[in-house]
């Protein structure tokens, strides 16, 4: 194993809630080293007392988020001003003099110090405008996280590298963006920054949560980077990029984005928070909630269907149906749906057997002590197998029908130790292909990355990761929402996530490029939650063989 020497680079006075992530959860094959900056004798700029209060009545929303939504083990990341003492072992105290240009230029001897330990990686993670030579003192060079806007719906404009604040996770939350857009920047000399790698986190509810999303991403997203320069020992590159083409800026940008949010923002957005939290009670309280439902057509071309024409399948009292896959066998049509029981609050996966005028339930036909959906089913042969979405034990597992489509036993598990969901297999180019969806952050978030394997066999234990995972890193369209794979040509479906709405919409995109190095898709489709009447979202597309499933969701009583 290799082991990656990486120093972070802190503030004395400030450590961000990412570095606090990152201490609390290094994994084998990391050496992290704590730089410390003093700032004992710098100048320290006044505060106007507006933007004083402003900022207590920040963190007390903040403390109000962390008592009422934040009480999970996955939010211990959450305190944004701790001492450096209480979580991070100081390998190295630096001292710095403040120039007229507002800088902060180091001894010659403390940047010996910092070369002496020899550093694969130099993250930096202080707001103080530094003079030093990045480029020197660490062999990838020095690196950090920044926060980004979203321009025309696309790729970042401008960048912060250092804010990973309440401040930052506020103003996502408060105009409503569907993602936050989070950053992996290199830095160089001269305040040049190469954004490396962007991804779109879906945007949290409150405040306080989102905070927490970006401080625990950051983790995975160095993973990444890691990971890459362990495996390639080589200088920043094209292959380092993630197949994208880096984005260079000139230092940091104002943005409206960044600035601390004054008192009457603020109270707009404790009232619109407070006003989502309030409805969701009070749809609860009337016994109404979100249900999915499937249905189905017969068409001739899946790429012309008129889902307007669905053929809705009724829910049991008290359940949901959703990610409908087809599969035919023996000249029969099923459909293979997770089950969903909301007075168990777990999935399992049933069965339907579709026929010219209806379908008719067969009844649950594979059932966990764990939650299973995503029913992805495809053959090898005279056998079937199905792979179902099993995040909750952290496995990927592959099950073969002994009767079909009654009966499946465990055939083997192909990854274990992660958590993954929606996964996809299928045979393309002479090999085996999962396309699949990863939370590395181990946040709950299987919607922000695409992660693609390869392998010689389908039911391999050795699955290769392809070299720019994750290959899409977007909420918007990271999350799978079926497969359709025919005549050499690979179309996957994709779900679109919107501000606290899971699987707002979805589309299809065309993967023009596989191979072990590459990967590269085209949107050809995009379906809107407009196609029957009540409808609010919709995440899962299907066919196989003249016969289209869909989902959508609802808002009504569960009986």
């Amino acid at each position: 194993m290799v082991v990656m020497r990486v120093g972070v680079l802190l503030d004395e006075g400030r450590i961000p809630a990412w570095v606090s992530a990152l201490f609390a959860g290094a994994w084998d094959g990391l050496n992290l080293q704590a730089l410390v900056v003093s700032r004992i004798g710098l100048k320290q700029g006044g505060v106007l007392w507006e933007k004083a209060l402003a900022s207590r009545v920040l963190s007390g929303i903040s403390w109000l988020e962390q008592w009422l939504f934040c009480r999970s083990k996955r939010y211990q990341y959450l305190w944004l001003k701790q001492s450096i003492q209480q979580d991070v072992q100081v390998t190295l105290a630096l001292s710095g003099v403040l120039q007229s240009s507002g800088k902060i230029h180091f001894l010659v001897e403390d940047l010996r110090k910092i070369q002496a330990l020899s550093l694969d990686v130099l993250l930096v993670a202080s707001d103080l405008s530094l003079d030093l030579p990045l480029d020197d003192l660490a062999r990838y060079g020095a690196f950090t996280f920044g926060i980004g806007e979203t321009v025309e719906g696309n790729t970042t404009g401008a960048l912060d590298s250092v804010s990973l604040d309440l401040c930052s996770a506020f103003w996502p939350v408060y105009h409503r963006h569907a993602t936050t857009v989070l950053h992996l920047v290199k830095l160089a000399d001269g305040g040049m920054k190469q954004v490396i790698l962007a991804g779109h986190i879906t945007t949290a509810p409150t405040m306080t949560q989102n905070a927490a999303h970006l401080a625990l991403k950051t983790s995975g997203m160095l993973r990444v980077l890691l990971a890459r320069f362990a495996v390639r020992h080589d200088q920043l590159g094209h292959e380092i990029s993630g197949g994208s083409a880096p984005i260079f800026v000139q230092s940091s940008v104002s943005l409206s984005l960044l600035k601390s949010p004054s008192i009457w923002r603020q109270v707009i957005y404790l009232f619109v928070t407070a006003n989502l939290m309030l409805g969701k009670m009070l749809q609860k309280i009337l016994g109404r909630r979100w249900r999915w439902g499937v249905g189905f057509m017969r068409v001739q071309d899946w790429r012309q269907a008129d889902i307007t024409l669905l053929n809705c399948i009724d829910n049991p009292s008290h359940h949901l149906l959703a990610d409908p896959f087809v599969f035919h066998h023996r000249d029969q049509a099923y459909l293979f749906v997770e089950d969903l029981d909301f007075r168990q609050g777990k999935g399992r996966i049933a069965a339907y057997a579709l026929s010219e005028t209806g379908s008719e339930r067969i009844g649950i036909v594979l059932a966990e002590p764990f939650h299973l959906s995503y029913p992805y089913v495809f053959s090898v042969g005279e056998d079937i197998f199905m792979c179902p979405e099993t995040h909750e034990v952290k496995d990927i597992r592959l099950y073969r029908a002994t009767r079909f489509p009654t009966d499946w036993v465990l055939h083997c598990t192909l990854m274990d130790s992660v958590s993954a969901a929606d996964t996809s297999i299928f045979y393309h180019g002479n090999r085996w292909w999962m396309f699949t969806n990863i939370d590395s952050a181990q946040m709950g978030d299987h919607c922000s990355e695409l992660h693609v394997f390869y392998a010689d066999s389908f039911d391999s234990p050795s699955w290769v990761p392809h070299r720019q995972n994750p290959v899409v890193f977007d909420a918007r369209r990271a999350r799978n929402g079926g497969l359709i794979h025919e005549d050499g040509v690979i179309n996957r479906v994709f779900q679109v996530q919107d501000f606290d709405r899971y699987g707002a919409a979805m589309g299809i995109a065309k993967v023009s490029v596989l191979t072990p190095d590459l990967y590269q898709e085209e949107v050809v489709r995009r379906i809107s939650p407009d196609f029957l009447p009540n409808i609010h979202a919709c995440h899962t597309f299907n066919a196989h063989k003249g016969i289209v499933a869909v989902d959508f969701l609802r808002c009504q009583k569960t009986h």
